[in-house]
């Protein structure tokens, strides 16, 4: 069995602004966000456009090409 290809990243922040259900204005609301990018993606079978599902478990999350990109690529 081949052994999986490990990469370190970081999580960065992300300030959003908001004005929705606030009275006088805007605020600010932080968001934890991942920037993936680079070759190995695509030597892994991603390619720009292409759509994505995330599955998520308790920290821990799962990417893969949604599949009916697959069946839109066999045609």
């Amino acid at each position: 069995m081949k052994k999986p290809n490990i990469r370190r990243m970081k999580v960065y922040d992300k300030w959003v602004s908001r004005s929705e259900g606030f009275q006088y204005g805007r605020y600010h609301t932080r968001f934890p966000e991942i920037r993936l990018m680079g070759r190995w993606l695509q030597e892994c079978g991603f390619s720009p456009g292409q759509e994505i599902e995330v599955s998520t478990e308790a920290r821990k999350l799962t990417i893969t090409i949604s599949p009916a990109c697959d069946k839109n690529e066999t045609q």
